[in-house]
């Protein structure tokens, strides 16, 4: 089972952010938290704190354990954009772009990671056998028209 948590219009732009988010996704929820602790980005603050807040979505809401809770996913998306003004010479003005960051968590236990793997039929001995005769009939039914063709270009270079 998987639980969310979201974050928005965070100060700071994605591009930064998922620099950071790289760093943990996939990993365990509480050693995530540590290693955001002590890393010296400033998106690594806001990053921590929207996985703090799905951990405890999923123990409180769920009655699932801290220990056993994985970072599953995390997406790091642009958010609204602040456009200020700042003057120029000549009665102009420049704009100055503040981009934010929309982060969402998923953390979720082992189990809920592994994809289910679409399995083939297994074949048993004697399919197996009839699949080789069907190749084996198909590819000398074959040969004789080939070869049919060979000799009647030999013939007309001739």
């Amino acid at each position: 089972m998987e639980v969310k948590a979201f974050a928005k219009n965070i100060k700071g732009s994605p591009r930064k952010a998922r620099i950071v988010a790289d760093v943990v996704r996939g990993q365990n929820a509480l050693y995530a938290v540590e290693a955001l602790r002590f890393m010296p980005k400033a998106a690594a603050h806001t990053v921590r704190k929207a996985i703090e807040s799905a951990i405890a979505n999923a123990v409180h809401n769920h009655n699932m354990q801290a220990d056993a809770l994985s970072v599953t996913k995390i997406m790091i998306d642009p958010g609204m954009t602040y456009k200020r003004m700042i003057p120029q010479s000549r009665g102009r003005g420049r704009m100055i772009i503040k981009r934010t960051s929309n982060i969402t968590v998923w953390v979720g236990t082992k189990g809920a990671q592994v994809a289910e793997v679409a399995k083939e039929p297994v074949k048993t001995k004697a399919a197996k056998a009839e699949t080789k005769t069907k190749t084996k009939t198909k590819k000398t039914a074959a040969k004789p028209k080939a070869a049919a063709k060979t000799k009647k270009t030999t013939k007309a270079k001739a």
